[in-house]
């Protein structure tokens, strides 16, 4: 059956959200696997004074929100311009990572430690082991969806986070996320959230230069801090 043009499909994967960091000025691009469980929470914190532990990441997103309409941290990334008019003074930022490490902490993540994800559920990958090769292939086909609103948002590229540079202050390398937040007095508790400690042995350079190939744009973006 042909869907008809009046239904517009929604996706159910994280979109392009900024989220507020309460009595600061700042604002943060949530890119999945780019700190954002440890900035989320960092959120909270300083709306709160309590920090939720890694146990209760689920309850981080939870809090957060998922709909920008209903969330008092969320806007969209389309609505940035808007929120400067309002707040002159508000400091946007994104946090850049090596997109191999990026890629293997997702892998570690989701099919070593487990972590459960109903989108991975519903593909079926919990009902076995799924090797690196077969992620990187499954990585593939994601990525091949010509809307990048409708992949995982723990493959999807960076770029397709950052739409331009231009409009965000900070691109922030993962390494120097805590110094930033250090210079624009953030709060938080020095922690790495979502922290992969599975054994996983050094991949090789064919599938090292696979996953460069694949997120070949992300290694265009500069950081500036």
């Amino acid at each position: 059956m042909k869907i008809e043009k009046k239904y517009i499909l929604e996706s159910p994967f994280w979109q392009n959200y900024f989220c507020l960091i309460p009595n600061s000025n700042v604002a943060f691009l949530s890119i999945s696997k780019n700190a954002s469980s440890f900035l989320k929470t960092t959120a909270i914190f300083n709306a709160t004074q309590k920090w939720v532990q890694d146990a209760d990441i689920p309850d981080v997103h939870n809090l957060i929100g998922f709909d920008p309409e209903k969330s008092p941290y969320l806007f969209k990334y389309e609505d940035l311009s808007q929120k400067k008019k309002e707040n002159p003074e508000l400091i946007t930022f994104a946090v850049w990572r090596d997109p191999v490490d990026r890629f293997i902490s997702t892998y570690k993540l989701f099919f070593l430690e487990r972590e459960f994800r109903n989108y991975f559920n519903w593909m079926g990958f919990y009902n076995r082991s799924v090797s690196f090769k077969e992620f990187l292939k499954f990585a593939e086909f994601e990525l091949s969806k010509p809307d990048p609103a409708f992949q995982d948002e723990h493959i999807r590229r960076q770029t397709a986070y950052i739409e331009s540079t231009d409009d965000i202050d900070f691109i922030v390398h993962m390494k120097d996320v805590y110094r930033f937040l250090d210079e624009h007095k953030v709060q938080y508790i020095r922690e790495k959230s979502n922290q992969t400690n599975s054994n996983f042995e050094k991949i090789n350079s064919a599938d090292i230069a696979k996953i460069k190939k694949l997120y070949k744009e992300d290694y265009s973006i500069k950081t500036n801090f």
